[in-house]
């Protein structure tokens, strides 16, 4: 199964791999994101095939410097799966976490991996070879990981803009128990760095009303169109 909505352009993306019963309400909150003028590119997929070479369409269609993407599948040491590790079949729908990497050829900005313990994906990944250009955002225990979503959504919307340091005050904020199981890090040539939390941050209003108020995201007409990376100390929003 595959759904789409979205143009493929778009900066933003959050890519869906499940096939249990966690699919369709992720889907639902997907689809919730990307009610606004300026849409994000989702996609739901339950077959491996499929779910990769969505991702490296859509990877080959943005400006790898602004690009924000968020993936929620089940993860762990091997990599992520659209169904549990325990299930007879799931290592036909295995990716690897190479193969996630080698399916990102140009690389994001941002990425979010939601699953259980995605931290694993730095065993795997040198820093400066990985998919990831300037921020990763990773779990490290086994959770109900869809409220993060609607946290992403915050992330990318360009109503409230925040630095690379608060990110993690802001999660605290909107999903207090889930942040204590994820981390953010930056990659160094010596290994990826975790970001320090700006705790003066947490008592800011963040995610607000964002079904009701959907976050304006950027699209780009014909890859780059423009769009340039925050510098240092600058905002992490996709721009116009």
């Amino acid at each position: 199964m595959c759904k789409v909505v979205g143009d493929s352009d778009c900066q933003a993306a959050v890519f869906v791999y499940k096939n249990d019963c966690s699919g369709p309400s992720a889907w639902t909150d997907v689809k919730a994101i990307n009610a606004s003028p300026r849409s994000i590119r989702g996609e739901w997929h339950t077959r491996k095939s499929h779910l990769l070479s969505g991702l490296r369409k859509w990877n080959e269609s943005v400006d790898p410097e602004n690009a924000f993407l968020c993936v929620y599948a089940h993860m762990g040491e091997s990599g992520l799966n659209c169904v549990r590790p325990v299930t007879p079949s799931a290592v036909t729908w295995e990716v690897t976490w190479q193969e996630l990497a080698d399916e990102l050829p140009r690389g994001v900005q941002y990425l979010w991996l939601l699953g259980c313990e995605s931290q694993e994906c730095m065993k795997s990944w040198s820093p400066l070879g990985s998919p990831v250009r300037h921020r990763l955002l990773v779990t490290t225990e086994s959770k109900y990981w869809q409220p993060l979503l609607k946290v992403f959504a915050a992330e990318i919307s360009l109503e409230q803009i925040a630095f690379d340091d608060q990110m993690s005050a802001k999660i605290a904020q909107a999903e207090p128990e889930l942040s204590k199981h994820t981390r953010y890090f930056r990659p160094q040539p010596t290994g990826f760095v975790a970001d320090q939390r700006r705790a003066s941050c947490v008592g800011d209003s963040y995610l607000g009303d964002w079904v009701s108020s959907p976050p304006r995201l950027v699209r780009t007409t014909g890859g780059a169109g423009g769009v340039t990376a925050p510098a240092a100390g600058e905002s992490r929003r996709p721009r116009t």
